[in-house]
C-alpha cells in the first residue's frame, strides 16, 4: 500500500490507497509493474516504438542544471560508472500520493533499472540521506554493475557522480 507520513507521532502514516492521482495531472497516471516499465524502455529503444531518427530526437538534450540532462520526455543521467564515466542512461521519474518510481536504462537495452518504493516522507520518519544513498545505490549496481559502497558520514551521493534522490525528484517538476 502507498503512505504518506503525517508528522503526527500517535498516527505517522497515512494510507493513499484511495486517494485519486488524477489530481496530480499526469504524475501517478500509468499503473505498471516495474517489468512494465522496463519493457516500454526496451521497446522505445530496440526501434520497435521509434525510429532511429526519433529516438535521437527525444534524447537530444539540455542540461538542467541539477547534474540531470532532459529530452523531449526523457531525462538522462550520468552515473560516474567505472568502465564509462561519461555514458547517459535514460528515463524518467514519476510517482504520486504515497509512491515514488525511478526507471533508467542503457541505449541498447542491456541495462534496466527501475525502482519503486511506496512511502512519502514529508515529515522526516526516515533519514533522507540514507535513502539517497541506497536508491542511489541500486540505480548504480543496476546500470554500472558496480558497488557504490558504504555510505561516509554525512556523504552525499553527488560524491560519487550519482545524482541524489533530491535531484531526481527534480525531474517530477521538469517533467
Amino acid at each position: 500500500m502507498p503512505y504518506i507520513t503525517t508528522g503526527d507521532a500517535a498516527e505517522p502514516y497515512f494510507d493513499t490507497t484511495a486517494l485519486s492521482n488524477d489530481q496530480l495531472w499526469a504524475a501517478g497516471g500509468v499503473v505498471a509493474t516495474t517489468g512494465d516499465a522496463n519493457d516500454f524502455y526496451r521497446a522505445l529503444t530496440d526501434g520497435t516504438l521509434l525510429d532511429a531518427a526519433q529516438l535521437a530526437e527525444m534524447s537530444d538534450h539540455v542540461d538542467t542544471g541539477a547534474g540531470l540532462l532532459y529530452g523531449l520526455g526523457l531525462a538522462g543521467l550520468t552515473m560516474g560508472c567505472p568502465d564509462d564515466p561519461d555514458e547517459i542512461f535514460w528515463g524518467h521519474t514519476g510517482g504520486g500520493l504515497g509512491h515514488q518510481t525511478y526507471s533508467f536504462h542503457s541505449l541498447d537495452g542491456e541495462r534496466q533499472v527501475t525502482v519503486t518504493w511506496n512511502i512519502d516522507d514529508r515529515h522526516g520518519a526516515a533519514d533522507p540521506q540514507a535513502l539517497s544513498w541506497a536508491v542511489s545505490g541500486l540505480l548504480f549496481a543496476g546500470l554500472c554493475g558496480a558497488d557504490l559502497g558504504d555510505r561516509p558520514e554525512d556523504a552525499d551521493p553527488r560524491t560519487r557522480g550519482v545524482p541524489s534522490v533530491e535531484a531526481l525528484r527534480e525531474l517530477s517538476l521538469i517533467g
